[in-house]
């Protein structure tokens, strides 16, 4: 074998080498879920068993829901613009205040991505996890006193007066690249469609049952029973606990009540879920009224 014939096989297998580690490399992305948003009209992919944890929030912020995945948080957040600002404005000025010197993300550096028509515009860099933020309470116990890291992406919901949805992922310092890159595809995967405010007609009670009941008649509905008509949004790893995005409601002395905005409900079941029901499948659940914004248990849950 001559000398160029084996520069040739130790060339080839140096680059072997560099694309074998290049995969090697490559975060592996969890199986994930589809989280839909009705209201807002766009939907998220998040880990497939990550825990959904709803956090408290004031104007002009009008979502902002975790989901812990390990020592991993995504977030998705969407907030209100004033009037006299463009959404563009708005992000643009965020960015400025989380990248100051004393903001969560100084010093962070931006980036962007196009997805559709939109284009994300964020950061990523080290983050200062205050315990004054609402999602302190959750960021805290995921990183466990290690310093954190965050890449995050801002983009408008629609041209004037339109809200702005933000994506991030949150976590150790130490997996800084890693949350890069699924931070990047968390993003890259939003979806877009039209709300899907109630109809006039949906929204009005009627003295006529809706399409909602099984063979049997509509169940009547014991003094402090509540029933609860939406789609579901989310069940737990143990199929003992799932989210419903309730739209219309029912009492023992009224007809179909619309909820205009939709609201989430926990549901705890006492019994296995029956396999006729998955995500965003349409439901109706029976159960003791526990008042808005409690979880509930479901003594009667067939699917639609």
């Amino acid at each position: 074998m001559n000398r160029a014939s084996e520069l040739r096989i130790i060339v080839i297998g140096l680059l072997v080498f560099a694309v074998g580690s290049f995969v090697c490399a490559a975060t592996q992305q969890p199986k994930s879920r589809v989280v839909w948003y009705e209201v807002f009209g766009f939907a998220v992919n998040v880990p497939q068993t990550s825990v959904k944890q709803a956090i408290a929030v004031q104007e002009p912020i009008k979502l902002c829901e975790a989901f812990r995945y390990g020592n991993l948080v995504y977030l998705v957040k969407v907030t209100a613009v004033p009037e006299e600002m463009l959404p563009a404005t708005a992000i643009e000025k965020a960015l400025q205040s989380l990248a100051a010197a004393d903001g969560w993300l100084a010093g962070a550096k931006r980036w962007e991505i196009e997805v559709g028509d939109l284009l994300f515009k964020g950061l990523a860099g080290s983050y200062a996890v205050d315990k004054d933020q609402p999602v302190a309470q959750v960021l805290k116990p995921a990183l466990a006193g290690r310093k954190a890291y965050c890449c995050m992406a801002m983009a408008p919901l629609g041209d004037r007066f339109a809200p702005v949805v933000e994506l991030s992922v949150v976590g150790p310092a130490s997996r800084a690249q890693e949350i890069d890159d699924l931070a990047r595809f968390f993003v890259y995967k939003f979806s877009r469609a039209a709300p899907k405010p109630l109809s006039t007609a949906a929204a009005a009670p009627t003295s006529k049952a809706p399409q909602v009941v099984s063979g049997e008649a509509r169940r009547t509905l014991k003094k402090g029973d509540i029933e609860l008509i939406g789609r579901v949004e989310q069940i737990d790893a143990s199929g003992k606990t799932l989210t419903v995005f309730v739209d219309r409601i029912r009492m023992p002395n009224t007809g179909y009540i619309a909820l205009d905005p939709p609201r989430r409900k926990t549901i705890y079941l006492k019994s296995p879920l029956p396999q006729t029901i998955n995500a965003d499948a349409q439901v109706r659940v029976i159960g003791f009224n526990t008042g808005v914004g409690k979880p509930m248990t479901a003594d009667f849950i067939e699917p639609l």
